[in-house]
C-alpha cells in the first residue's frame, strides 16, 4: 500500500508540477523501495523517464525507458513506452534505435486501435528514417499517416515528410503533388512553396521529354549552365570583335567553341537542331577540297562559305548579319520540328 501510494503520488505530482516539487528524485525514491509490485515498478519506470526527458535527461530516460520495456506490459503500455523511448533517443540523435522503438510503438499501437499513437509513432519513424538516409522506408511511414489516418494531427506533416523523401529519391513529380497540397496557412506552407516550385522546374525536364517524344537523358540539364557561360563569353567577345574590331578570334576560340556545341549536341541528342549554318560552313570546305582534288576546279571563289561571299563584294558586316538571321531561323525552325520529329 505504502509503495502504491507513492506512486499515486509521484504520477499525480508528474502530471501537475505546480502541486509539488521535482518529481526526479520522488521517482528515484520510488523505485528503490523494495515493496513494489511489478506493475507499480513500471509505471514508475515510465513516469520517472518522461520525467528525465522533461528535465532534459535523455540519457537517463533512454535507461528508464529501456528497462520499463522489459517487463510484462499489456499492448497500450508497451506502445506508449516505446514512443517515449523513440522520443529520448531522438534528442540524442541515436536514429536507428529512434526508428526501431517508434516502429515498435506503431505496431503495437494500431494493435491496440489506437490511431492517434499510431500516428504519432509512424511520423517519428519516417523523420528518423529521413535522417539515416534510408528515404524509400521513410516515404512508406509517412505515407502511411497520410493514406490511413489523413485525421491526424500531423497528416500534414507527414506529407511534408513524404515529399522531402520523395524529392530526396529525385522523384520530383510525385514531391510536388504532395508540396501543393500543404494548406496555405500552415507553418510548412512557405518552405512547401518553394519546395513546389523547384519541383516543378526539376520535373518539368521530364514530363516536357515525354511530351515532346524526345528522349531524356538524366544530368543533361547542367548543361544549360555552361551553354550560358559560353553565351557570355560569346558576348563578351562580340563587344570588342563588333567593327572596328579590337581582337580576332582564330582557331583556338572557334574550333573550340565549334567543338563544344557539337559535344552538347550530341550529349542532349539534338544533332538536328545544332545544324544548319554550322553544317554548311564545314560542308563548303568539304566540297571545296573534295573537288578541286578530284576535278581540279573550285566550287567556290573560297572556303569556308563566308569568304565565298566576301569575294563575291560583300561586306563583312553584312555577311555576320545576314548569318545570324539565317542561323536563328533554322534554329527556330529545329526546334520546331521537335513535336513532329
Amino acid at each position: 500500500l505504502a509503495g502504491t501510494a507513492m506512486e499515486v503520488r509521484v504520477v499525480t505530482w508528474y502530471e501537475n508540477p505546480m502541486l509539488g516539487p521535482d518529481f526526479v528524485p520522488l521517482g528515484v525514491t520510488l523505485l528503490a523501495r523494495k515493496d513494489l509490485d511489478g506493475a507499480s515498478r513500471l509505471r514508475g519506470l515510465e513516469v520517472l523517464g518522461l520525467a528525465q526527458l522533461d528535465a532534459g535527461k535523455a540519457k537517463d530516460a533512454r535507461v528508464s525507458f529501456r528497462e520499463a520495456l522489459q517487463g510484462d506490459l499489456d499492448i497500450q503500455t508497451k506502445a506508449r513506452i516505446a514512443f517515449d523511448l523513440g522520443e529520448a533517443t531522438s534528442e540524442l540523435g541515436a536514429w536507428r534505435e529512434a526508428a526501431d522503438a517508434y516502429g515498435v510503438a506503431a505496431n503495437a499501437a494500431l494493435g491496440s486501435k489506437d490511431d492517434a499513437l499510431a500516428g504519432d509513432a509512424l511520423y517519428g519513424a519516417s523523420v528518423a528514417l529521413h535522417e539515416l538516409g534510408e528515404h524509400a522506408a521513410s516515404v512508406r511511414m509517412a505515407g502511411r499517416v497520410v493514406d490511413t489516418l489523413p485525421e491526424h494531427r500531423l497528416a500534414v506533416q507527414a506529407r511534408f515528410a513524404r515529399a522531402e523523401g520523395l524529392f530526396a529519391m529525385k522523384k520530383y513529380a510525385e514531391a510536388e503533388a504532395d508540396y501543393a497540397k500543404i494548406p496555405g496557412g500552415h507553418e510548412l506552407s512557405k518552405r512547401a512553396a518553394f519546395k513546389h516550385a523547384w519541383c516543378a522546374y526539376l520535373a518539368g525536364n521530364v514530363i516536357f521529354a515525354d511530351y515532346l517524344g524526345i528522349p531524356y537523358v538524366a544530368g543533361t540539364g547542367e548543361l544549360a549552365v555552361f551553354c550560358g557561360a559560353m553565351v557570355g563569353a560569346s558576348l563578351g567577345f562580340l563587344w570588342f570583335n563588333a567593327p572596328p574590331a579590337m581582337v580576332f578570334m582564330g582557331d583556338t576560340g572557334s574550333l573550340a567553341t565549334g567543338g563544344a556545341l557539337g559535344c552538347v549536341a550530341v550529349a542532349v541528342k539534338h544533332e538536328l537542331v545544332l545544324g544548319g549554318l554550322f553544317v554548311l560552313e564545314a560542308v563548303s570546305v568539304i566540297v571545296q577540297v573534295a573537288s578541286f582534288k578530284l576535278t581540279g576546279r573550285r566550287v567556290f571563289r573560297m572556303a569556308p562559305l563566308h569568304h565565298h561571299f566576301e569575294k563575291k563584294g560583300w561586306h563583312e558586316p553584312t555577311i555576320v548579319i545576314r548569318f545570324w538571321i539565317i542561323a536563328s531561323v533554322l534554329a527556330l525552325v529545329g526546334l520546331s520540328t521537335l513535336k513532329l520529329r
